[in-house]
């Protein structure tokens, strides 16, 4: 698929439960495009249960909906938390090696 095809959502700062509202509302609009979905988690600095949570069931969303979720920049910290609660697979994201 061409990047014209690709909607783009950068996350940045802290994905806590305090910005899980925001950013569902933006990554809901996301979901009415077209074509394939890339987050940009290079300047995410903080994750939290709600914040891996709500990219779980976002992954999941794009997955039954036959389009494909891909990552740049997961961090470390993403990545950390996102394997702490088994979630790497549903999120599309590797492990970070120990």
């Amino acid at each position: 698929m061409s990047e014209s095809n690709q909607a783009t959502y950068e996350l940045e700062g802290s994905l806590t439960i305090a910005e899980v509202g925001c950013v569902y509302a933006c990554l809901n609009e996301l979901l009415d495009s077209d074509g394939d979905i890339l987050l940009d988690a290079a300047k995410l600095d903080q994750v939290d249960g709600a914040g891996i949570q709500l990219l779980a069931a976002f992954a999941l969303e794009i997955s039954n909906r036959k389009r494909v979720l891909s990552w740049s920049g997961a961090t470390e910290e993403l990545t950390k938390s996102a394997r702490m609660v088994g979630l790497t697979e549903t999120l599309g994201i590797e492990p970070v090696a120990n």
